[in-house]
């Protein structure tokens, strides 16, 4: 059958996969070229926030970070939310009581020049909005309406 004319065409699928590492996908150094700082902030009792961030050793060129937002229950900590670049994407998870985990993309990183800029741009706007969006987090994790 065809199409009548002045009927849309189907648009092409957007493509939303997270591939593995390879040549077309950021991958930090390896770890011994690289140090480690881990903060720790405690938002109220029993909440936690993380940040982990990775510079190439005896550099100011980033080349990882973590975010992440925890809840004690019971005597263990439980992930809340998390913003972290693995897989060559910065990508947020949305953690629930459940153990449901929601991921969105927010970015690709570069793989040839820009990526330290990239992560250290992202890393700043994810700790304020971790910082800023905490207890609505907590909410989300617990099933709360609010």
């Amino acid at each position: 059958m065809a199409k009548s004319k002045g009927r849309p065409q189907k648009g092409r699928l957007a493509d939303m996969t997270i591939r593995p590492a390879g040549d077309d996908c950021y991958e930090p150094p390896p770890d011994e070229d690289c140090e480690e700082f881990p903060t720790v902030i405690d938002l109220a009792p029993n909440v936690r926030m993380g940040v982990r961030t990775t510079y190439l050793r005896g550099t100011s060129r980033m080349v990882y970070f973590a975010i992440w937002q925890a809840i004690k229950v019971d005597g263990k900590w439980e992930n809340v939310a998390r913003v972290d670049c693995h897989h060559g994407t910065i990508h947020r998870h949305d953690f629930t009581r459940q153990g449901d985990n929601h991921v969105v993309v927010l970015d690709v990183i570069p793989v040839a020049g820009g990526a330290s800029e990239v992560l250290d741009s992202w890393c700043t706007q994810v700790e304020l909005i971790m910082q800023n969006e905490w207890e609505d987090n907590l909410r989300r994790w617990r099933g709360d309406r609010e």
